[in-house]
């Protein structure tokens, strides 16, 4: 796992497989020399006149694994490199610029997109008083070739066009080799209607048009997934999936609904709650697969008839004696629910449901790393939040956990929606909030990453 993104695999040297990545098999240290910051084992320093900006984690195990190098436009030296590491390990990124001071980063960088051997990576500089934003393609390893980032100097001036910022997508056409691919940006304009970029590397040109679905296609997308043959979709986590097929000349749009809210996110939902705490969706092999997690609760039904005294205070009097009490509820513990369907299909097929109170706990080393995993009554006061689904073809969802909500420190928990266990913990650093802010990558040897993307 990376934080920030599920499934960003590194290239290089190791057979494809997803995961997630995270450091924590060995002794490390976080050393720094006149602004840099250092990244490797303890007494491994990096060179003085290198700094790194790493997502979210700026110090990880130094197993590097696609390491490729760029100039940007001002003609500054930047290296990308990936930390891969085992699910549910979270996998980290660094950028690297040679001479450049931490403070000459703005933001922190961070993947915004990836798919098969791409990723695209996004930093923003200072110079002086302006701030400038540039685009870079990675490319992992292929056969006979290294990994390599390549700028993209026309993406952030079409981005700049769109309002609010568009959900980017990219996908490699022109040969297994993936020489050429094709680059889109879809906005939302007003009810349904979208500003639609795309740029074709083999031809080195822009497009761009004003896409209309009507209202009932009105959504926000906040993630973008590949589907298979050219086809990507761009998804609202609470409505649906905007569809279509970049290798078409002209895409045509259509839109796959997404299943109705369990009962209490639509309450959470109405209060604007982040869809991405409780929903993901994935798409592995042609199936489009979609986890959501409720908070459980049971409604408190006022009963007079199971009290033994009535104390005058507690009594109304007037036309209040008719009126319903105030609504409470007991929190019950969480569940998780999954859907399937096929691309082409016109149905969603009910997946697995499980609650807290029936996982299995196998290894009691678990419970030692996270303290309640073992105990039912203490399990479902770990609240989770993000589910990720696993890019791999099983069915394994990585949650992530805090004990307490101002912890330093999250845990990634690994369930198996089939066995109905826990099959493994980790824990990385996390100073934000329980927002997401790992994607999956696929851009690593490994075919199932969770890379912190700093999103």
């Amino acid at each position: 796992m990376v934080d920030a993104a599920p499934g960003l695999a590194a290239a290089g040297g190791v057979a494809p497989r997803r995961h997630l990545g995270i450091h924590h098999t060995e002794r490390w240290s976080r050393h720094r020399e006149q602004g840099s910051y250092g990244v490797g084992r303890e007494g491994e320093g990096r060179r003085e006149d290198e700094t790194s900006r790493c997502g979210i984690v700026r110090w990880t195990v130094l197993v590097v694994v696609g390491r490729a190098e760029a100039l940007t436009s001002t003609g500054q030296p930047i290296a990308f490199s990936i930390f891969p590491a085992e699910p549910p390990g979270v996998s980290h990124f660094c950028v690297h610029c040679r001479g450049l001071e931490d403070a000459g980063y703005s933001t922190e960088p961070s993947v915004v997109h990836s798919t098969d051997n791409l990723a695209i990576l996004t930093i923003c500089l200072k110079h002086g008083r302006d701030l400038h934003r540039e685009y870079f393609l990675y490319r992992a390893s292929r056969p006979s070739q290294p990994p390599s980032l390549e700028p993209l100097p026309g993406l952030h001036d079409q981005l700049l066009k769109l309002r609010p910022l568009a959900s980017i997508a990219v996908v490699s056409c022109g040969g297994g080799a993936g020489e050429h691919f094709i680059l889109a940006a879809l906005g939302p304009i007003w009810k349904g209607q979208y500003d639609f970029h795309v740029f074709r590397s083999n031809l080195g040109t822009w497009t761009e048009k004003v896409v209309a679905l009507g209202e009932n296609a009105a959504m926000d997308p906040k993630k973008v997934i590949v589907l298979g043959g050219g086809e990507v979709g761009w998804v609202d986590l609470l409505r649906g999936i905007l569809v279509c097929n970049l290798l078409d000349d002209d895409p045509v749009f259509r839109v796959i609904p997404l299943p109705t809210l369990l009962p209490v996110n639509r309450v959470y939902s109405e209060h604007r709650r982040s869809a991405e705490q409780f929903r993901d969706v994935v798409c592995v092999d042609g199936v489009v697969k979609l986890v959501e997690i409720e908070y459980c609760r049971r409604r408190i039904v006022h009963d007079v008839s199971k009290l033994e005294v009535l104390y005058d205070d507690d009594l109304t009097l007037g036309a209040n004696v008719y009126t319903e009490p105030k609504e409470t509820y007991e929190y019950t513990g969480w569940r998780l629910l999954t859907w399937n369907r096929a691309v082409s299909s016109n149905c969603w097929r009910r997946g697995s449901l499980v609650h807290a109170d029936d996982l299995i706990v196998d290894d009691m080393r678990h419970s030692a790393l996270l303290p309640g995993l073992v105990e039912k009554n203490a399990r479902k006061n770990i609240r989770p939040t993000c589910p990720t689904l696993s890019m791999d073809g099983t069915d394994v969802v990585y949650l992530k956990c805090k004990v307490e909500p101002k912890d330093k420190k999250s845990w990634v928990v690994a369930v198996d929606m089939r066995k109905e266990t826990i099959e493994d913990v980790a824990s990385f650093p996390d100073k934000r909030s329980r927002n997401r802010n790992y994607i999956t990558c696929a851009a690593v040897p490994c075919s199932n990453v969770l890379m912190q993307s700093n999103l």
